[in-house]
């Protein structure tokens, strides 16, 4: 009976083998991920040996203790296996009458072992349940993931974790960029001291922090129109930056800006609550030919329609002078502008200024 019954055992003692090992597997690849995570974050370079000797030793002993503690078959195991192939409980009856010396009994035995002859062991089957299956998949994808992240540490590809902890709580630096939008001025930092250097690369800031205080300035014949992003203050200082910055300059020039306005003069709709009627007699005379710069000392700058302000008769050469006169007395007096701007915009009124000439130009065009 015994030698009739040992195919059938054989299959099913490989059947326990075959789970042991898997359940093994389990524990041995939760152990590497540990180590090896272990090792990267610690900085360890050997811990890649380390992870895999305890991956070795884990899964023998956790395969041995799974078949001798869960997997291994007793003899009732192995009978109702092999009774469930065909043999109608004949084992399990076999068992129970153990002993028994009757005819019956006998007789039970004996027709067991023709049923054994006859039985295919094949139709035991060799295998795992799908839970063990897929539980032993995503451990070995998670061990071998933490395994291949060790080793590329030690392969000098990536950081150590600490390592990249640590970058990720560096400051993080933006660029500020200022540029000019085709022609027309220029920008330059703005100091305590006036106006600094011309811009002329992007600028680093590190994550909430200020960056510098720049100033656009026109060159001679245009005006400032305004900045790229909407603002229209040619002083400007980003506060807080934490995203990169790309702004440009915008200029217009002075006699393209008298232009606009006689076209929205002019013509049918060209009606405007700013312009008066001037008798022909009174008119001041007209100069096709206007000159480029109204304020340089030309004898028809102040005659020239397209240089008065207000009444349509006033230079605005003159009214800037008294323009800067009162810029200059509020600076004086700190008024609603920081001090460590004063300078800077100081400058900047001088620059454009040049002792009244050349800042009307700029002054009276924006």
């Amino acid at each position: 009976m015994k030698d009739s019954m040992k195919r059938f055992q054989r299959r099913i003692v490989r059947g326990a083998i075959l789970k042991s090992a898997l359940a093994a597997l389990i524990i041995a690849c939760g152990v590497l991920l540990v180590t090896a995570l272990a090792s990267w974050i610690a900085g360890f370079r050997a811990g890649i040996w380390l992870a895999l000797g305890l991956f070795a030793v884990s899964f023998a002993g956790s395969a041995l203790l799974f078949y001798f503690l869960k997997y291994r078959p007793s003899a009732r195991e192995v009978a109702r296996e092999i009774d469930a192939i065909g043999l109608e409980e004949r084992l399990i009856t076999m068992m129970e009458l153990e002993g028994d010396t009757s005819y019956l009994a006998k007789l039970q035995r004996e027709d067991t072992e023709k049923a054994l002859r006859t039985a295919d062991h094949t139709l035991i089957k060799v295998a795992a349940s799908v839970a063990l299956c897929v539980a032993v998949g995503a451990s070995a994808i998670l061990g071998v993931g933490a395994l291949t992240v060790d080793s590329l540490y030690v392969a000098g590809v990536i950081p150590s974790g600490v390592a990249y902890a640590a970058s990720l709580e560096e400051e993080r630096e933006f660029s500020c960029g200022y540029t000019v939008e085709k022609k027309g001025g220029k920008i330059y930092f703005l100091t305590e001291e006036g106006i600094g250097d011309e811009v002329k690369e992007s600028i680093s800031v590190t994550k909430g922090e200020n960056a510098p205080a720049v100033i656009a300035v026109p060159d001679e014949g245009y005006v400032f129109t305004g900045w790229s992003d909407g603002l229209y203050d040619p002083v400007r200082q980003d506060e807080g930056v934490a995203k990169n910055i790309r702004v440009r300059a915008t200029f217009a020039e002075v006699d393209a800006l008298g232009d606009l306005l006689d076209d929205g003069q002019d013509g049918d709709g060209g009606d405007s609550d700013n312009s008066l009627p001037v008798d022909s007699e009174d008119a001041p005379p007209q100069d096709p030919q206007r000159p480029t710069n109204p304020a340089n000392g030309s004898g028809d700058a102040h005659d020239n329609s397209n240089q008065q302000v207000n009444d349509g008769q006033t230079y605005y050469g003159d009214q800037y002078g008294d323009a800067y006169d009162d810029a200059m007395g509020r600076l004086g007096d700190g008024s609603n502008i920081p001090g460590d701007l004063q300078g800077g915009v100081s400058g900047y009124l001088d620059s454009i200024g040049k002792g009244g000439s050349e800042g009307g130009e700029s002054g009276g065009g924006n």
